[in-house]
C-alpha cells in the first residue's frame, strides 16, 4: 500500500495536501566540544604512518605543477609533521636542527619555539626535542627538511610572502607572532589544496587535503603507537600533563583503542583469513 506523503510533493498531479501532524520536540544536540570539532578527521589507515606522510610530501612534490616555494612549502609540512609544531611555531624564530650520535643511536636534536610555553618573564620559551627515525620513511623525511646536512636552519618566512624575511628581521618574537597570525589561514589554505591524504571522520572516508594543525595529531598519534612512554612523547610535544594524551587530544585516544584492538585479533589470528561458519 503507499504511503501518503504529508507534504506537497514538486510533482504531485493533485493539490490535496495532507495535514502535517505536529512532532514532538526533538532534544537539543550536544555541543561539539572544540577538541572534537578540530580533530574530526585522521588518516584512514592507522599503520605505516610515516610512510603516508611520506608518500604525500613526494607525491607533491612530483605532481604538482611548480609554484613559489614549493619545496619550502613542502619542507613545512614535513617539519611540522616530524616535530609536532603548531602552525605558528616554525616563524617564530628559525629552527635548528643537528645530527647527533650518543650511545650508538642517530639523533636529530630540534630547536624551536614553543608557542604555549613561556618563561617567568613572560617570553616564549625555546624548547629542545631529540628524536630517534625509526624507519627509512622518517629517515628521509628528515634527510628531506634538512637537506641531507648535518646541522640545518630553516627560515620560513618567505611562505608568507616575498617581503616576509626582510619585514621580520630583527623583530622580537612577539611582533612576530602578530605578523604572522593574520597570513596564517591562506598558508593553511595552499597546504589544503596542495597535500592530499586518505582521511576519514569516521563516518565518511574522502582523499582531502591535509590541515597543518592535523599534522600534530597524527604525529602524536605515531609517537604513541610506535611504543614511546607517555612521558617522551608529553617532552617531544612540549606538555605538561597526560591530560592532553587522552583528554584533549581525543582522537589520539580513539585511534590507540582501535589499535589495541586490532592488536589483540593479530595476536590471535596472525595474517590469517577467517570466515564465520554459521
Amino acid at each position: 500500500m503507499a504511503k501518503t506523503l504529508n507534504y506537497r510533493h514538486p510533482y504531485a498531479r493533485t493539490k490535496a495536501v495532507q495535514p502535517v501532524e505536529q512532532q514532538p520536540p526533538q532534544p537539543a544536540k550536544p555541543k561539539i566540544k572544540k577538541a572534537e570539532y578540530r580533530t574530526a578527521w585522521f588518516l584512514q589507515k592507522l599503520t605505516e604512518i610515516d610512510k603516508q606522510i611520506y608518500d604525500c610530501v613526494t607525491r607533491t612534490m612530483k605532481e604538482t605543477r611548480a609554484f613559489t616555494n614549493k619545496q619550502l612549502l613542502a619542507k613545512y609540512v614535513a617539519f611540522n609533521y616530524l616535530t609536532a609544531a603548531r602552525r605558528i611555531e616554525p616563524f617564530l624564530k628559525p629552527p635548528t636542527l643537528t645530527r647527533f650520535k650518543e650511545q650508538g643511536m642517530r639523533l636529530i636534536k630540534v630547536n624551536k619555539i614553543n608557542a604555549k610555553h613561556f618563561t617567568k618573564t613572560g617570553k616564549r620559551m625555546e624548547m629542545q626535542q631529540v628524536f630517534l627515525p625509526l624507519n627509512r620513511y622518517e629517515e628521509s623525511l628528515w634527510q628531506f627538511v634538512m637537506d641531507s646536512k648535518e646541522l640545518a636552519t630553516i627560515d620560513f618566512m618567505p611562505l608568507l610572502s616575498a617581503t616576509a624575511p626582510e619585514r621580520t628581521r630583527g623583530m622580537a618574537i612577539e611582533d612576530r607572532e602578530a605578523y604572522v597570525k593574520p597570513r596564517l589561514a591562506n598558508l593553511t589554505t595552499s597546504i589544503k589544496d596542495k597535500f592530499k591524504a586518505d582521511i576519514t571522520n569516521g563516518e565518511t572516508l574522502s582523499h582531502e587535503g591535509l590541515r597543518p594543525h592535523m599534522l600534530k595529531h597524527i604525529r602524536a598519534y605515531d609517537l604513541k603507537a610506535k611504543g614511546n612512554k607517555d612521558e617522551l612523547v608529553m617532552a617531544l610535544l612540549g606538555w605538561d600533563s597526560a591530560d592532553m594524551l587522552y583528554s584533549h587530544y581525543i582522537d589520539l585516544q580513539r585511534m590507540m583503542q582501535v589499535k589495541e584492538q586490532v592488536g589483540m585479533y593479530a595476536a590471535t589470528f596472525g595474517d590469517k583469513e577467517r570466515t564465520h561458519q554459521s
